[in-house]
């Protein structure tokens, strides 16, 4: 590749994606529209059929690492240090200018977004970070949840200081570069966590809440109830959600309604 070249590069992280109901087959077709090359971190100890079927995903683009993770309370290290392996992937073979997506296994972005971006005549996209506006899906695909919406650095120059931070939410990045806040409809990230069976909801948050706190600390949930505080889950109790008008990509409405 010659070292010209600029580069849009994706990585995200999964573990028990199936046994957790986590829509990582959706967001992983969505970064392999969107992105040059994604690279995906997986528990090398997964209790399901997970890498089977990142495996069966792989079109040539898309590289697939197995990490053991580390299970013990953490305090959400563990959420900073599995997808930094995909960003020191790519720091290893950079040939050119290149800015990393990052996204979580339950998020996708529109491509058509990502290609304005790419195309923006007021701003180099491998020069610049930018917040993305993660836009909160509640319940189901037509409702959002404006408490939870906010921007996070999630779009980033690769270079020497980028790396996952704050228990896996958002990307440390260089000062040298230009921060940008697009507007929502320019581009924004679709989170789907609060989105399906609400036992599969309560199984995934039970899972989140063993990396923060010790069992006896809290009590694992059945099922989850919209509305309301679910052990340490921040302001769901009073939740200001609104509708709707934002499209999906049909393999998301596919994913729900199956």
């Amino acid at each position: 590749m010659e070292d010209n070249i600029k580069r849009l590069v994706g990585i995200t992280l999964v573990s028990n994606g199936l046994e957790l109901g986590y829509p990582f087959v959706p967001c992983i077709k969505n970064m392999l529209e969107c992105c040059d090359e994604v690279c995906v971190n997986t528990d090398v100890n997964n209790r399901d059929d997970t890498l089977a079927v990142l495996k069966s995903l792989d079109n040539g683009r898309l590289h697939i690492i197995e990490r053991e993770w580390d299970y013990s309370v953490n305090m959400g290290k563990d959420l900073d240090v599995q997808p930094n392996h995909c960003i020191d992937f790519f720091r290893t073979k950079k040939s050119g200018p290149t800015s990393i997506l990052y996204l979580q296994a339950d998020e996708i972005v529109d491509p058509d977004e990502i290609n304005l971006l790419k195309d923006s005549k007021h701003f180099d996209i491998c020069e610049i970070n930018a917040y993305l506006s993660r836009v909160y899906f509640w319940k189901d695909l037509q409702h959002v949840n404006t408490t939870w919406t906010m921007p996070l650095a999630r779009l980033c120059t690769l270079d020497d200081e980028l790396e996952v931070i704050q228990e896996g939410m958002t990307l440390k990045h260089s000062k040298k570069c230009k921060s940008i806040y697009p507007p929502h409809d320019m581009a924004s990230i679709r989170h789907y966590s609060r989105i399906g069976d609400s036992k599969t909801i309560a199984k995934r948050l039970n899972n989140l809440d063993s990396l923060f706190h010790e069992e006896e600390e809290y009590t694992p949930l059945e099922d989850y109830e919209f509305g309301e505080n679910n052990n340490f889950e921040p302001n769901a109790a009073g939740a200001q959600v609104v509708d709707s008008y934002v499209s999906h990509p049909p393999f998301v409405e596919d994913f729900y309604n199956d």
